[in-house]
Formats: structure tokens, sequence, C-alpha cells
């Protein structure tokens, strides 16, 4: 992921040449840097911020994750709550009602 941004700026920086400001429709360009400086600008913003979008993510992802208690663990408490459950079931059914032949 780094080298293809290093390589994606580098490529902008040499390609793109400081060409003279000119206006757009009468828009007047913002002055003091060249084309050049605004492109690197341009592609060191996007890059972070897929960097810091990235991050964020990841973190989100395992606060979802330990907030559900996925694991296997968890699966363990779960299937003794059952055979607990059916326990107490088993025991209340004193004529094998439950039973499936």
């Amino acid at each position: 992921m780094r080298v293809l941004y290093l390589s994606c700026l580098l490529a902008s920086v040499i390609l793109l040449d400081a060409k003279p400001q000119t206006s757009f429709f009468g828009i007047l360009p913002i002055t003091g840097l060249t084309s050049t400086q605004a492109v690197a600008a341009t592609v060191a913003g996007v890059g972070g911020t897929v960097l810091l979008g990235g991050t964020l993510g990841a973190l989100a992802a395992a606060a979802t994750n330990s907030a559900r208690r996925r694991g296997r663990r968890d699966a363990d408490e779960e299937q003794a709550d059952l055979r607990a459950m059916l326990e107490i079931i088993a025991e209340a059914d004193t004529l094998d009602c439950g039973k499936r032949y």
C-alpha cells in the first residue's frame, strides 16, 4: 500500500510540470501554489485520508466484535446454558412426554 502511494505521488510530481495559472471561467486560481505543489498536496491528502479511514474502520470492527463477544468461549457458555435448561426440563418431565421416539 505504501509503495503504491509513494509511486503515485512520485509520478504526479514528475509528470505534472509547473504551468502558469489561468482563470477557469472567471474563477481566479489559488495564488501561491504551482500545479505540481497542488497535485502533491492533493495526493498526500487523499492518501492520508485513506490510511486514516482504514485505521478507524479496523478499530470500529474490533470494538464491534468485542462488544458482540464473538469467539469460542462465548459458544461454550451458550452450550452450557442450553444443557442446564434441558436438564431442568428433563427433571420436571416425570412422564417422559418430551422424549422423541
